[in-house]
């Protein structure tokens, strides 16, 4: 099944393009390679409104459809994915709220982002990642609030976040029926951020651990009816994840094009002494086609 673009979004990808060449490709290099995640980077594109491409044109945001939105992402993913999934995970959050809040509670989250900040889905927990029901993380009633307590790991946008969604479990011998949602401001006291991970890959965007304790949420904060945020989850993890298929399908038609480059990090065995030439994906790859990708390094790190 072929895609065609209408006019509208062959200008908005175009214009996409050009800002991402200008504004972007020249710095994403030094910041991968530092594993770091500046603010200055990603006021481009706040300014362009990328954080506001899913926000419902009635909370103010742009109101794009998801196809359009994804083609803008792929666009972006060619500078770097890093970059493109930091502001993907806004929408991640933004989905459960506009799947399962009120209007209110819509309103509420797009007032947070609007001026550009991001949003962050703290789902997975230390020993509950492809498996959400054996999340520890609790919620206890209070009153008329909620106190929320456990450890959250790998949240993308964690140190960035103004705002998260998080998942607690409210009933914990329910199993997933006992799981519901929250709105949560990101400096809300008991909110303990941890060191952003020096991860292999998407070093541009940042992940960090994000443990709460004794947090407290009031009751309006709730996304639906308490216990019932399993499906929600897993519903807005569906919708994202053809946002990441369409990045990554761009890198599958790009990867036989590139040579193999393999990059050693400072201080590293391999760094300190190997030769480059006994480097050996040996189930992959025949060891006279290694030796000529890694005679490509050098060039590869100048594109």
């Amino acid at each position: 099944m072929s895609l065609l673009y209408t006019d509208e979004q062959k200008e908005l990808i175009a214009m996409v393009r050009e800002m991402a060449e200008n504004e972007i490709k020249p710095y994403v290099q030094e910041a991968d390679e530092k594993g770091e995640c500046p603010r200055e980077l990603f006021d481009w594109g706040f300014r362009m409104g990328l954080h506001m491409l899913e926000i419902p044109e009635e909370f103010g945001g742009t109101g794009l459809s998801y196809e359009t939105t994804a083609m803008i992402f792929e666009e972006l993913a060619k500078m770097d994915a890093g970059y493109a999934i930091s502001f993907v995970t806004s929408f991640v959050a933004l989905r459960n709220v506009i799947l399962a809040g009120t209007p209110e509670q819509g309103k509420y989250f797009a007032d947070i982002v609007k001026p550009g900040r991001f949003a962050a889905f703290a789902l997975t927990e230390p020993n509950a990642g492809s498996d959400p029901g054996a999340m520890r993380a609790t919620a206890v009633k209070d009153g008329e609030e909620y106190i929320l307590n456990g450890n959250k790991t790998f949240i993308t946008n964690g140190a960035l976040a103004s705002v998260m969604v998080g998942f607690f479990k409210t009933s914990p011998d329910k199993g997933n029926k006992g799981i519901s949602a929250f709105i949560i401001d990101a400096d809300a006291p008991g909110i303990t951020i941890g060191k952003h991970e020096n991860k292999m890959g998407l070093r541009i965007s940042n992940t960090t651990d994000v443990t709460f304790e004794n947090v407290r949420v009031k009751g309006s904060a709730m996304l639906g009816p308490e216990g019932s945020r399993f499906k929600l989850a897993l519903n807005a993890l569906n919708l994202s994840r053809a946002f990441v298929a369409t990045m990554a399908a761009w890198y599958r038609k790009k990867a036989p094009s590139q040579k193999l480059c393999v990059r050693l990090r400072p201080g590293s065995n391999l760094q300190r002494g190997a030769d480059l030439r006994r480097v050996r994906l040996q189930q992959r790859i025949p060891g006279r086609k290694a030796d000529a990708g890694l005679q490509s390094v050098a060039d590869l790190r100048g594109r």
